[in-house]
């Protein structure tokens, strides 16, 4: 692994992550910290909403 992508909420665990591979005597990998994408009513895009048939993959609200 070369490389961790994490959310703004969750890049403290990129931290985690490399403390425990220094703790093991790995290099520490490169944090990729990707900005939140808003849906069409302002809330994130995540999969579980996409799963739920809320959002399609590119944010747009889906009528039930």
């Amino acid at each position: 692994m070369e490389a961790l992508v994490v959310s703004e909420e969750t890049a403290h665990q990129g931290d985690v992550l490399n403390l425990q591979r220094r703790q093991r005597g790995l290099d520490p990998v490169q944090t990729v910290i990707v900005p939140m994408i808003l849906a069409g009513d302002g809330s994130r895009i995540s999969s579980t909403r996409i799963r739920n048939s809320e959002i399609d993959a590119d944010g747009k609200l889906l009528k039930s």
